[in-house]
């Protein structure tokens, strides 16, 4: 990297460290992220089928979802499993919707990389193009010779060598010039070396061949066929789609490009098969293009994973976006999550593999009808919960005695909440003044990636009512209130920071600490993205004390920072130590509340 980069990460760091968020980025935040308002058109859904119609049995699909719950690391939010181009089963972890388009993060590289095969066979763009032509005005005149060998099929490996990576898109403001002036740490096509820039060039170069963004070309070639409506695709600061991440789909949407790469490109159009994506290309887009390369852990091919056994592939994103293809089954697996996990490795992928990458768990005919297996997925689909253990109701009391015990037994009381708990009765309508602190209600993934960043909570106000409590939250000049249920519930609000709109589902429960003082967990999804803001409120006399927790846990995120960064500073010792120490007061900030107002106790 030039000495003016090594001076602009510096710069950054030392903003991380004395937690100025506000001036992280290298330009000014513009806000990108409407309200999302889901309009599900039923006929872009995919063909429904039982398991069973499919071959495979809703018990294998059963324990699937069982053990995927039970996980403490994955955190998943929503399954969609394919045989056969139907769906044949789609689950939800409260309070996650299928209806609503969740962030893929580098998932959005296939969509990318696909692009870019639709405008080769177009002949707009061809593997061989090189950066230093499609880009003549952002070179400097004297390059280094390595430029010269960075091609568009250097970047769809991943085998461009440039140093210029997502952290530098935090700090130059012209993208494309910062990558071509970047240096190359070797010669292009010789190593593999993950970075999401590569795909933000390729969508760069579709815009300049084309005139479109990326979206606009992508939406009568692939989006419209597929029945992919109302995309999302955050943009850099010219514009231009981010090409690495950014794109926001649904499960179903995500799924039906595994399944058009299934297909070996072809789609159902208007009752006739149609070509979309020439066949050539799937084939060598699913193949391994890194054999013998330094640094290929994994095989890779244009944007995609290659399985262990070479005959599978996946499409994945940090967090836990994946989109699982087995051709030799015909099966399609997408999951979103919140996953600790960057890279495409760890339980979630392991478990999708374990179960669905093995032959004696398929038939090549329709199994005979299982009710009973069928209704125990229902069952087991229906009480799916994010944060189970966490969130579960109050339930009441066994009644006394062997009859009413047995009768118990035989016809379970339905789990009904009481009309106010006493926690809820002594904090039903309390407003707090905060300390000074880096807390919010949005995670700061979130605030990380968009550059949106909060200002510090202020003020809190809790009301309950039976069922439900409600908090509003004041960071800077905005407020925002959000509704938890505390029956098992979710509740849904909108919550708004600097122009953007997000949907957030919350559950919350009172319990006690071992101090026997009064404590309530909220947890707060943003259902658009992988992250879960946990609030922690531990009530004491005219006090709170509140803790800022988030999922995914994301202490893994700021060790990528630093490596990213490249900075030598960042790598010594004690600076980073120092910086992690910092890292973790804002991961998981705290508060200290005063109460300035309580409302009157009624019952």
């Amino acid at each position: 990297m030039d000495l003016l980069g090594q001076m602009k990460m510096a710069d950054f760091l030392f903003k991380l460290y004395r937690g100025d968020m506000n001036r992280l980025a290298g330009y000014p935040f513009v806000p990108q992220k409407k309200q999302t308002i889901p309009v599900w058109d039923k006929s872009d859904q995919l063909p429904r089928a039982t398991p069973e119609q499919e071959g495979i049995s809703s018990s294998h699909i059963q324990s699937f979802l069982k053990e995927l719950s039970r996980s403490k690391q994955i955190n998943p939010h929503s399954v969609l499993i394919m045989r056969h181009g139907k769906v044949i089963t789609q689950a939800h972890f409260r309070p996650y919707r299928g209806d609503y388009p969740h962030m893929l993060f580098s998932l959005s590289k296939t969509f990318t990389a696909t692009a870019v095969g639709i405008a080769i066979q177009e002949g707009i763009l061809s593997l061989n193009d090189r950066l230093v032509d499609l880009f003549p005005d952002k070179a400097l005149p004297l390059h280094s010779p390595k430029l010269n060998a960075v091609t568009v099929q250097t970047l769809l490996t991943m085998q461009a060598g440039v140093k210029f990576n997502e952290l530098g898109s935090v700090m130059e403001k012209d993208w494309a010039r910062g990558f071509v002036q970047s240096d190359i740490t070797f010669q292009p096509g010789t190593q593999f070396s993950y970075n999401s820039m590569n795909s933000y060039m390729l969508s760069a170069a579709i815009h300049r061949k084309t005139g479109m963004s990326l979206v606009e070309y992508l939406k009568p070639r692939l989006l419209d066929p597929l029945g992919i409506r109302d995309v999302f695709w955050e943009t850099c600061p010219q514009g231009i789609e981010k090409g690495g991440w950014g794109l926001n789909l649904r499960i179903e949407d995500a799924a039906k490009l595994g399944q058009l790469y299934l297909q070996g490109g072809t789609w159902m159009v208007d009752g006739a098969p149609k070509q979309l994506l020439s066949h050539a290309w799937v084939t060598e887009a699913t193949r391994n293009q890194l054999a013998d390369k330094q640094g290929a852990d994994d095989g890779y091919g244009y944007h995609i994973w290659i399985g262990r056994n070479g005959n599978s592939y996946h499409f994945n994103g940090m967090f836990g976006q994946y989109v699982a293809v087995f051709p030799r089954y015909d099966v399609v697996v997408a999951l979103f999550s919140g996953s600790p996990n960057l890279m495409p490795e760890g339980g979630a992928l392991n478990l999708i593999y374990r179960y669905f990458d093995q032959e004696q768990a398929y038939s090549g005919i329709s199994l005979p009808k299982n009710i009973h297996a069928l209704k125990g997925l229902v069952h087991t689909i229906k009480g799916l919960t994010l944060m189970k253990k966490e969130v579960m109701p109050r339930v009441s009391h066994t009644p006394k005695g062997f009859f009413q015990w047995c009768n118990g037994k035989l016809f379970p009381e339905k789990t009904r909440m009481p009309s106010f708990s006493e926690a809820e009765l002594r904090h039903r309508d309390c407003e707090y003044q905060l300390s000074e602190n880096h807390g919010s209600l949005m995670p700061l993934v979130i605030q990380g990636v968009h550059g949106n960043f909060s200002q510090g909570t202020s003020y809190i106000r809790l009301v309950c009512t039976p069922g439900v409590c409600s908090l509003t939250i004041r960071e800077g000049e905005q407020v925002n209130t959000v509704e938890a249920g505390t029956d098992g519930n979710p509740r849904y609000s909108e919550a708004q920071y600097q122009g953007e709109c997000y949907m957030v589902g919350s559950m919350a429960r009172w319990t006690t600490d071992e101090d026997d003082r009064d404590v309530l967990k909220v947890y707060c999804s943003f259902i658009e993205t992988p992250d879960t803001r946990i609030l922690k409120f531990i009530f004491e006399e005219d006090r709170v004390y509140i803790r800022f927790d988030e999922l995914p846990d994301i202490h893994t995120a700021f060790e990528m920072i630093g490596n990213l960064s490249g900075h030598p500073s960042s790598q010594k010792e004690g600076v980073k130590d120092s910086l992690q120490r910092r890292a973790k007061q804002l991961i998981a900030p705290k508060a200290v509340g005063t109460l300035v107002k309580k409302g009157k106790k009624k019952e």
